[in-house]
C-alpha cells in the first residue's frame, strides 16, 4: 500500500516491467529534469510551486 498526502504534491504513475501504473514518479524540486514534463506532461512537484501553481487549499483533490 502506498500512503501519501494526496493534496500536497503532484505525482504520476508509469508502467514497469511487471505492469502498468507501478512506478510513482515525482521530481519534487527539479521538475524541469523530468522526461515526462519535457514531453508535455504536468510537472510532478508541489501543487503550490511553479510552473503551474495551484495551492492545495484551492480545490478538493481529484483522483
Amino acid at each position: 500500500m502506498l500512503g501519501a498526502n494526496c493534496c500536497y504534491r503532484r505525482i504520476r504513475f508509469e508502467k514497469s516491467p511487471i505492469g502498468p501504473d507501478r512506478i510513482a514518479v515525482c521530481y519534487k524540486d527539479d521538475y524541469a529534469q523530468d522526461p515526462g514534463f519535457r514531453r508535455g506532461l504536468p510537472a510532478t512537484n508541489d501543487f503550490r510551486r511553479l510552473p503551474d501553481p495551484d495551492p492545495e487549499s484551492a480545490a478538493p483533490c481529484s483522483g
